[in-house]
């Protein structure tokens, strides 16, 4: 899944919340089997969709994490976005493993890109690392259509 924005705006009434409350809906489609991803030396964990928020412009990387970090309260860091790209300010936050320690915070799972590679770069890779792993693991995109279409149903942005 991709969420495109053309500005992150942050803050209670923000794009990021906004956008974080869509990726939640989405990661309660739980997979029969995760993914388990490499790209650019980086290791995700995907046991639901992964989900990419992508914006032309919006806060600095520190701001978002931050940001992330106040609602982690109310939203489980497995509930927010896979990787999150911003273009304005070329940086890409990537999601790792670390989510699911026990005390895990958005500054100890998220990982920023490489200063010295446009965040585009980053962003390719992630999809190429799971176009690949598609490819590879046929197995594993068996889909449990019954059980979405039924979580589907019971969720509140369906009744809109």
């Amino acid at each position: 899944m991709v969420e495109v924005k053309s500005d992150l705006t942050t803050g209670k009434e923000g794009q990021l919340t906004a956008a974080m409350g869509q990726c939640a809906k989405l990661k309660k489609l739980e997979r029969s089997r995760p993914l388990n991803v490499e790209f650019l030396n980086h290791y995700g964990d995907f046991p639901s969709c992964p989900f990419i928020l992508f914006a032309y412009r919006g806060g600095q990387a520190d701001t978002v994490i931050s940001q992330i970090e106040t609602m982690t309260a109310e939203c489980h860091l497995r509930d927010m976005p896979d990787l999150i790209v911003v273009l304005q300010h070329d940086y890409v936050l990537a999601k790792t493993k670390g989510w699911s320690s026990m005390g895990a915070t958005a500054r100890s799972v998220y990982r920023q890109g490489e200063s010295n590679r446009p965040a585009l770069f980053d962003l390719y890779s992630f999809v190429i690392g799971l176009t690949d792993y598609w490819t590879t693991h046929p197995e594993d995109f068996q889909l449990p259509l019954r059980e979405y279409v039924e979580t589907l149903a019971k969720l509140p942005f369906m009744e809109d």
